[in-house]
């Protein structure tokens, strides 16, 4: 009778550990992040979902190697310099602050984090390594600085014609007509309306970041846009003792364009050449 007890009582307690096991499985196989647990030896024994999708891997391909031996499809080898760093680091120190580190696999980048598994006794089992896709946060990273880097490029520009314009009336005045100094107010005036209006389209952030954007477009001659240009960048010339010529076929036909674009454009070019330039030079500008 007692042997009958203690074996219901052992397969009892059999059956309430083997339910905690699945249930913590389970736990563990549902979170969206990628969850890779190893023995004291570096031997994969757990590996989710999220995990086999990330690394592109089978269960039964990942489990029971090393993690260090993981290669991506591409043949690099992703975790072992994170692996030996875990390692290398004091257990007391690395259970306060895990290893933290980011990883690229397939293109994708992962942010990862590593910490040890220990007994309520504090027994060392092993690791835990969490990943956690951060592919398009790192893409609008990028994005986020390209558009900083591109705003900052289009400010220049009619920021610098507007301070040498101003500093050539300043310190010139006396030595201009009055039709020369009008000229000099009207391209200064050209350029706030076109600063204002970059200002306002960075402003307006769900009309940049629409894929669709809409620009109003009309037939167009060139050529009376390609001379208005230049002028307005013939003080940044002068600086460097730069010449413009300006050529244009005759009889071209008129092209479809929002102007106030194409004009950025041009400015942007003719910015660049003027400052690539060596003094004393000359900038073609051909249509």
């Amino acid at each position: 009778d007692m042997s009958v007890r203690l074996r219901q009582y052992e397969d009892k307690n059999i059956d309430q550990l083997t339910y905690e096991k699945n249930k913590l499985e389970a736990v563990l196989m549902s979170i969206a992040n990628g969850v890779v647990a190893c023995d004291n030896f570096d031997n994969v024994i757990l590996v989710n979902n999220a995990a086999l999708s990330m690394l592109n891997v089978k269960s039964k391909q990942i489990i029971g190697t090393k993690i260090q031996s993981y290669c991506d499809s591409e043949g690099n080898v992703c975790f072992e310099e994170h692996i030996e760093k875990f390692k290398d680091t004091p257990l007391e120190e690395i259970e306060k602050n895990p290893l933290e580190f980011h990883v690229e696999i397939d293109h994708k980048l992962f942010e990862a984090f590593i910490s040890p598994i220990f007994t309520l006794s504090q027994e060392y089992l092993g690791y835990i390594m969490i990943l956690h896709d951060i592919t398009k946060e790192a893409e609008i990273d990028k994005l986020k600085n390209n558009f900083i880097s591109n705003v900052s490029h289009e400010l220049r520009t009619p920021v610098t014609v507007l301070r040498s314009y101003i500093d050539t009336l300043h310190n010139y005045n006396e030595e201009f007509d009055e039709n020369t100094k009008k000229d000099f107010l009207n391209i200064m005036n050209q350029e706030a309306d076109r600063l204002n209006k970059m200002v306002n389209d960075i402003l307006d952030f769900s009309r940049l970041e629409s894929p669709n954007i809409q620009l109003k477009k009309e037939f167009y001659d060139i050529k009376p846009l390609l001379e208005l240009t230049v002028s307005s960048m013939s003080v940044l010339a002068q600086e460097k003792n730069l010449l413009f010529s300006i050529i244009v076929e005759p009889d071209l036909p008129r092209v479809y364009i929002n102007t106030e674009s194409i004009e950025r454009v041009l400015k942007n070019l003719l910015s660049n050449a003027i400052k690539y330039s060596n003094n004393g030079g000359k900038i073609k500008v051909r249509a």
